[in-house]
């Protein structure tokens, strides 16, 4: 025998609501925090590249300065995948809990947030909490 399908619980509704409106707010918050990362970058790069900053008899500041400016580059671009990923999975995610479905994507997306401090791990933990209710849980299932 089969039990009876667990009933939705208004509260819970309302709940994953909230969840979906918080992950849709946390993919525009790493939006500004690109925004702001390319403007940074955008800084650096002129600040580096102004004629006669590094003036000397030696070349060597130019190589070095070409050297750290290389490098700043990749870090540039590996925070910038990273905030790509987060504003991509945060806003899938968001569309997912609307639709109740794939509730492993939903699962993965909570626990990268834990790592970005604090918001992010207000934002996991808490999804963790409300997709461990079974009356949730079944919703997700159904779907």
């Amino acid at each position: 025998m089969t039990p009876p399908p667990i009933p939705p619980d208004p509260r819970d509704e309302s709940h994953l609501d909230t969840l979906k409106i918080c992950y849709y707010l946390s993919a525009g918050l790493n939006g500004l925090g690109l925004c702001f990362l390319v403007l940074h970058f955008m800084l650096f790069h002129s600040v580096l590249g102004m004629e006669g900053i590094f003036e000397s008899s030696d070349s060597k500041d130019a190589i070095v300065v070409q050297q750290i400016m290389g490098m700043m580059v990749w870090v540039y671009g590996v925070i910038g995948a990273w905030m790509i990923t987060q504003i991509v999975l945060n806003f899938l995610t968001a569309r997912a809990i609307a639709q109740r479905h794939k509730p492993l994507l939903v699962q993965i997306t909570a626990g990268i947030n834990c790592l970005s401090i604090p918001l992010g791990t207000v934002l996991g933990v808490f999804t963790y909490v409300i997709l461990a209710r079974p009356a949730v849980h079944a919703q997700f299932k159904r779907s």
